[in-house]
């Protein structure tokens, strides 16, 4: 066996005998299987999971093992029939199957009970004896096509899952039915994945490349390593160019970041014991601790990007465990030891891989994070549990979001001015709706989307307990491009040109922000706030006016209950939300609108107030803006007043209630 030695296995033997809660858990994986049998297509019909949500709520359908033909969405009881539906229905039932395999077969090692293991030879056969008609097909937008599924990405997911199980079983299985497996499965699987590996960094490609030296190991195919390994995007490769300077994953998600990390973990947890993994490298220990130091209040990572669920508090013991087992570092003991605050440990990672027993570890004292220009998180902490990000970094490919210089602001528990992420990919609202730069909290030209940039810092420096940061961001075509494949949702003529700085001036209570866009003469330009909470009053103006609605094209076209008034000098917004309120005193340079509305939060089912502070023609705008987040209806800021003579220099008044505060900063002078 590849993935454990003799010793290892008997100490896994022993450890379940007097573990019946792991034996229960692995039951409950393969609980489909058992319960209704292995159900694999004999054709080709497999395609997309993301295809299965409702399209008209963008929620996940519920998925039944046992039934195909009727799929059900949890919030209108609907229940929808044929494509794309069933295709996706028979990649979750692929992915069960496979995973069900692996866990089969370990159950078989662990209690030696017979029918575990004939169960997954079965599903090894039967996908052997069918792979080799299986019709190369695809249609996913930019992935290349599978056989048993409808994208190589998922190839390589279902490919590896069966080739654990295999490993654990094989020695079990007649010479016949092992060529059998070994020639019309494992080895026409990884000539496909050979063949359709994109030229690109990227996850996906991480975890074609792990796959296929999985194979490789399994089959003792030198070849098939070389290429996995060591060519032009495969593992090595993709370590060391799409890892950020900073170590985070180029892609500019922490849901990617941890994706990439897993496909490379699951590599080395089935290499570990051959002369073929990659451990002693320092991309993984890097990148393992990269996140901690962004990490939110409460245990959480901000949402950035794309990405479909919380991928580090649903997995988090898949990538920690065998970590601190492998390099012994206490960042990697003391977020196991976070997670295990709210979750039990007997889990299969630690059972696996993990230590007997994790050491105690000292509270980590979570700081602010600076970089320049590489993955461009600036992180701003303070008392309450206040936290704002905001990102200015490098365009990470095509599951970045078009939101450079977006902001996102939490306090005392909650994500009250948040990123809203996204849903699944073949939703309707992925691309109309959250993908887009109208729905961050960034500025928007004539509604569209930005293009690609790279964004860089001006400025960042601290003064007691004020930080003071300037970022860029610029559209003159000289964005260098990506070696990664992406999918053009933008428009290069509206930004064409237009240069934006953000400036954001710190303080423990409140922050002061800077917006200022030029060259936008003869465009709209609109300054986009999302709020959760009920909108608490508009202070220092007449009553708000209806106004149609905000816009017939994405994103906007979502929004409804649209109101706008014309304000003077500086004005005043709160949101209520629970027992938090967040204050905005804002003010702009030029004549402007201010809509409010309406839209959907995430998930669609429930909603978020918009502001946008809109402008037309005007070809350099200053949007100055005061934020405060506060407790029990006592705001710390009492009355603000905010002017700049010519859109580079700012004054800022604030009446608190322990005195007046002022703040005088430039902005767009700096190079």
């Amino acid at each position: 066996m590849i993935q454990f030695s003799e010793q290892e296995v008997d100490s896994l033997r022993q450890r379940a005998a007097g573990n019946d809660r792991i034996i229960k858990k692995l039951l409950a994986r393969v609980e489909p299987v058992l319960k209704h049998g292995v159900n694999i297509p004999e054709k080709a019909v497999a395609t997309w999971t993301l295809y299965y949500y409702c399209p008209v709520h963008s929620v996940g359908l519920e998925l039944r093992y046992e039934d195909g033909s009727r799929h059900r969405c949890p919030v209108c009881d609907k229940d929808y029939e044929g494509e794309p539906y069933d295709g996706a229905w028979w990649r979750f039932v692929n992915g069960i199957n496979a995973d069900s395999c692996y866990d089969l077969a370990l159950l078989w090692l662990l209690t030696g009970e017979e029918n575990y293991r004939s169960i997954a030879e079965a599903i090894l056969l039967r996908y052997a004896t069918y792979y080799p008609s299986y019709e190369i097909h695809g249609g996913i937008p930019y992935n290349n096509p599978g056989k048993a599924n409808a994208q190589t990405l998922c190839e390589a997911v279902w490919i590896r899952s069966l080739a654990m199980g295999y490993d654990i079983i094989k020695e079990t299985l007649t010479m016949q039915n092992r060529q059998l497996i070994d020639d019309n499965l494992f080895t026409l699987c990884a000539e496909l994945l050979m063949e359709y590996r994109m030229d690109q960094i990227h996850n996906h490609e991480v975890l074609v490349g792990g796959a296929m030296g999985m194979l490789g190991v399994l089959l003792e195919r030198p070849d098939i390593m070389e290429f996995a390994i060591h060519t032009k995007y495969g593992l090595v490769y993709q370590l060391e160019h799409a890892v950020l300077q900073d170590d985070f994953w180029f892609e500019g998600t922490f849901h990617y970041h941890y994706f990439a990390l897993e496909a490379f973990m699951v590599y080395e947890k089935f290499v570990r014991r051959t002369p073929y993994g990659l451990l002693q490298r320092p991309e993984y220990r890097n990148m393992l601790k990269m996140p901690i130091r962004l990490l939110q209040p409460e245990f959480k990572l901000p949402t950035i990007g794309d990405g479909v669920g919380d991928i580090l508090r649903e997995h988090l013991p898949a990538f920690y465990e065998f970590a601190y087992t492998v390099y012994g570092d206490w960042e990697f003991a003391w977020m196991l030891n976070q997670h295990y605050r709210t979750h039990d440990r007997n889990n299969l990672e630690a059972f696996l891989y993990g230590v007997d027993e994790l050491p105690a570890t000292s509270e980590f004292n979570l700081q602010d994070y600076h970089d320049n220009e590489h993955s461009g998180f600036t992180v701003f902490r303070g008392k309450g549990q206040r936290y704002l990000l905001i990102k200015h970094g490098k365009y990470g490919g095509e599951h970045d979001h078009y939101d450079k210089l977006g902001i996102q602001f939490s306090a005392f528990g909650e994500d009250i001015i948040p990123d809203l992420g996204t849903t699944g990919y073949g939703a309707q609202l992925h691309y109309d709706y959250y993908k887009n730069t109208a729905t961050h909290n960034t500025v928007a030209i004539n509604g569209a989307n930005q293009p690609p940039a790279n964004g860089r810092t001006i400025k960042y420096e601290r003064h007691g307990s004020q930080i003071l940061l300037e970022a860029e961001a610029v559209w003159d075509g000289s964005f260098p491009g990506i070696d990664s494949l992406t999918r053009v949702e933008w428009s290069e003529a509206d930004y064409s040109n237009i240069k934006m700085r953000r400036l954001i001036l710190w303080r423990d209570r409140y922050f002061v922000e800077a917006f200022l866009v030029e060259n936008a003469a003869g465009r709209s330009v609109d300054w986009i706030v999302h709020s959760r909470g009920e909108l608490g009053g508009v202070h220092n103006e007449t009553a708000l006016k209806e106004y149609p609605a905000l816009d017939a094209n994405k994103p906007l076209k979502y929004v409804r209950e649209v109101q706008r008034h014309k304000p003077e000098g500086t004005m005043h917004t709160s949101w209520k939300y629970r027992n938090c309120t967040t204050s905005l005193f804002s003010f702009c340079t030029e004549p402007h609108l201010v809509i409010y509305a309406m839209g959907p939060d995430n998930p669609s089912t429930s909603e978020i107030s918009y502001m946008l502070s809109r402008v037309e023609g005007g070809n350099d705008v200053l949007y100055v803006n005061v934020f405060e987040a506060y407790e029990d209806d006592r705001p710390y800021i009492l009355n603000a007043s905010i002017k700049s003579v010519d859109r580079r220099h700012v004054s800022v008044i604030l009446e608190t209630e322990d005195g007046r505060k002022e703040h005088q900063f430039e902005i767009g002078l700096a190079n």
